[in-house]
C-alpha cells in the first residue's frame, strides 16, 4: 500500500515493480496501456513510443545497476538492449528502424501502420520519428560504454552503424 512517507529508494521500488509487471514485455517498454473492452477483450498498447521509451529504459536501468550493484537492473539493461537492436532487426531492412514490435499471434489492437515480418513472426509499427532515434542511440550507447561485453559492444556498433548509414 502507498504511504505519504515513502523514502527515495522506496518510490523507485514501487514504480519499478509498477512498470515491470504491466509496461515490459520482451524487453520492451510499452505505453498507453489500454485495458479489455468489449471490442478488444485484451490488454494492449499504443505503441507509438516503444522504442522511444525502451531507449531511456536501457540507459536508467545501465545506471541504476552503476549506482546500486542492483543485478536486477543489469538483467533490464540488457533485455531493453536486446529490445532495441530486435527494433532495428525487425524491419527486416538495415538501419530502418521501428516503433514498436509484437509476436504475430499476441493479441493486439494499435491504430498505428503496422506490417508483417517476412517469416511471419512478428509484425512492426514503423513511421519513426527523429525522437525514436535519438532515444534508442542514447540507450545504447550508455548500455555499450557502461555495462555490455566486448560482443554486445560489438553487436551495438553494427546496429548503431546501419542506422547512421540509413541516415547518411
Amino acid at each position: 500500500s502507498a504511504r505519504d512517507n515513502l523514502t527515495l529508494a522506496e518510490k523507485a521500488h514501487v514504480f519499478g515493480v509498477d512498470l515491470a509487471e504491466r509496461f515490459i514485455q520482451d524487453g520492451q517498454v510499452r505505453v498507453r496501456r489500454r485495458l479489455p473492452s468489449s471490442e478488444h477483450p485484451y490488454v494492449t498498447y499504443n505503441m507509438s513510443d516503444t522504442a522511444y521509451m525502451t531507449g531511456l529504459h536501457c540507459a536508467t536501468q545501465t545506471w541504476r545497476y552503476l549506482a546500486t550493484g542492483d543485478s536486477m537492473a543489469a538483467v533490464q539493461a540488457r533485455a531493453a538492449a536486446a529490445a532495441l537492436t530486435h527494433l532495428v532487426s525487425v524491419t527486416g531492412s538495415p538501419g530502418l528502424l521501428s516503433r514498436g514490435s509484437v509476436p504475430r499471434d499476441a493479441p493486439w489492437f494499435d491504430d498505428g501502420v503496422w506490417r508483417d515480418t517476412a517469416d511471419g513472426r512478428y509484425r512492426w509499427r514503423g513511421g519513426v520519428s527523429s525522437d525514436q532515434v535519438d532515444a534508442l542511440m542514447f540507450g545504447l550507447f550508455v548500455y555499450g560504454r557502461d555495462l555490455a561485453d566486448a560482443a554486445q559492444r560489438e553487436a551495438i556498433g553494427r546496429t548503431a552503424g546501419a542506422i547512421v548509414d540509413a541516415i547518411a
